[in-house]
C-alpha cells in the first residue's frame, strides 16, 4: 500500500542514473512503497532493458556518462510511446527541452521519494494506451 492508500505494486519503474548511491537509496524507498523497480547506470543499459522488459515509467537523469538523457528519452519514446518519463536534473537547464521531448514531469536532484512516488503513480495513470 502506498502512503495515501493506493496500490503501487503494478507500476514498473526504471531508474536511470549513474549516481549509484542516489539510485540505490531511491530504489529502496520506492520498492518499500510497492513499486517494481529496476535500475540502469547508463543509456545503453537502459535502452537494452526497455527493449526486453515492460516499464510504465522511466525516471531519467539528464546527465548520463554515455548519452545525453534527452537523446535517450527521444529514442525510447520512438520505440515505446506508452512509457512516461520523469526527468531528473542537477541544474537549471533543460527544463523546456525535457517537456518538448515528452517528459511527464521534471525534478531537480535530489528528488524526495514521497513526492516522486506520487508523480510516478500519476504518470502511470496518465500513460498513453495504444489504440486497438
Amino acid at each position: 500500500m502506498h502512503r495515501n492508500g493506493t496500490q503501487a505494486d503494478a507500476i514498473r519503474v526504471l531508474l536511470v542514473d549513474d549516481d549509484y548511491d542516489f539510485t540505490n537509496v531511491l530504489r529502496k524507498r520506492l520498492a518499500r512503497r510497492g513499486f517494481s523497480v529496476r535500475t540502469a547506470a547508463d543509456g545503453g543499459e537502459a535502452f537494452a532493458m526497455v527493449e526486453s522488459e515492460p516499464f510504465d515509467v522511466v525516471v531519467l537523469d539528464v546527465g548520463l556518462p554515455d548519452v545525453n538523457g534527452m537523446q535517450l528519452l527521444k529514442a525510447i519514446k520512438r520505440q515505446s510511446r506508452t512509457i512516461e518519463f520523469i526527468v531528473l536534473t542537477g541544474g537549471r537547464t533543460g527544463c523546456l527541452e525535457s517537456f518538448r521531448a515528452g517528459a511527464f514531469d521534471l525534478f531537480h536532484k535530489p528528488a524526495g521519494a514521497d513526492v516522486l512516488a506520487d508523480r510516478i503513480m500519476e504518470a502511470a495513470r496518465c500513460r498513453t494506451v495504444p489504440a486497438k
